[in-house]
C-alpha cells in the first residue's frame, strides 16, 4: 500500500497515445519484482490462476486437434510452461526484452521479444490452434487491432482464451481506488501502481486500460469470434480468483 502522504492522484490519460516509458519498458525495470513474486512464491494467487486456465483449456480443446499455442504477453515464462506441460507445441511472445530474457534462462527456448504484429508477419495466418491472453488485454492501447490480428493468426475452429482484471470490481479493490477519476462505462486509461497483494510494490508504474465488460465482448464479436464462455468469480469461489474475469471464444 501507498502511504498517504505519498498518493498522487491518477487521472484517466488519453487513449491510445503513449505518455511515459512504452509498457515494454515499464515491465524490463518490473522484471526482478515479477520474479520475487513467483520464484519466491510471494504471489499466492497466481498459482491458482494458472490451475483455473489449465481447466479451461481442458475443457475447450480437443486431443483430436493439433496443438499448436501463441501465449501473448508470456511475461517471464510460467504460462509458456504451463502450455508445454499440457502438451502443447507452445511458443511465448512479449515485448518485453527482460521478461523474454528472464523466460529462456528459467525455461529455454520458444521464447521470443515480439508483438502479435510482428509475429503475424513473421508466420503468417492460421497458425495456431490456441491463443492465450492470461492478464494481457487490459494492458494493449488497440486491443481491437489486437483481437483481429489475433483471429488472423488462429486456424479455423481456434481458440482464444482471455483472462484481465474483472472490469466491475478489479479497480475498485485497490487502495488507490478513491484517487482515481472512474467512470465504469468509460474507457479510460490509468497509470497505477503494479503490486499483488501479499508482496511488494513493483519498481515501475503500468498502465491499465479500463473498459467496461461489454466493449470487450463486442470487441471479440466484431472480430469474428463466437464466444463459448464467460467465467464470473461466484461467492463460492476461491477469494484467490475474486477479481477475475475469463472469456473463452472461437474464431467462427
Amino acid at each position: 500500500m501507498l502511504p498517504s502522504g505519498h498518493m498522487k492522484r491518477l487521472v484517466p490519460l488519453r487513449l491510445h497515445t503513449r505518455r511515459g516509458p512504452s509498457i515494454a519498458a515499464r515491465w524490463d525495470s518490473n522484471v526482478p519484482d515479477r520474479c520475487f513474486d513467483l520464484l519466491g512464491g510471494h504471489d499466492r494467487t497466481y498459482p491458482f490462476l494458472l490451475d483455473h486456465v489449465e481447466h479451461v483449456i481442458a475443457v475447450h480443446t480437443s486431443s483430436e486437434v493439433s496443438k499448436d499455442a501463441l501465449d501473448v504477453g508470456s511475461g517471464i515464462g510460467f504460462s509458456t510452461d504451463m502450455l508445454r506441460r499440457l502438451g502443447f507445441t507452445a511458443l511465448g511472445i512479449d515485448p518485453s526484452r527482460k521478461s523474454i530474457e528472464t523466460a529462456v534462462t528459467l525455461f529455454g527456448d520458444r521464447f521470443r521479444r515480439q508483438t502479435v504484429s510482428q509475429h503475424l508477419k513473421e508466420v503468417g495466418s492460421e497458425r495456431y490452434d490456441v491463443v492465450l491472453l492470461l492478464m494481457t488485454l487490459h494492458c494493449v492501447a488497440d486491443y481491437q487491432k489486437e483481437l483481429r490480428q489475433i483471429e488472423r493468426i488462429l486456424r479455423p475452429n481456434g481458440v482464444l482464451i482471455v483472462t484481465i482484471p474483472h472490469p466491475h470490481r478489479y479497480l475498485q479493490h485497490k487502495d488507490y481506488f478513491s484517487q482515481i477519476t472512474f467512470d465504469y462505462f468509460r474507457e479510460a486509461c490509468f497509470e497505477v501502481p503494479f503490486r499483488v497483494s501479499t508482496s511488494r510494490q513493483h519498481r515501475s508504474r503500468v498502465l491499465f486500460y479500463h473498459r467496461p465488460m461489454q466493449s470487450y465482448l463486442n470487441g471479440l464479436c466484431d472480430s469474428n469470434f463466437s464466444i463459448e464462455q464467460v467465467i464470473e468469480p461466484a461467492e463460492s469461489d476461491t477469494a484467490r480468483l475474486a477479481d477475475i474475469l475469463t472469456v473463452v471464444a472461437k474464431k467462427c
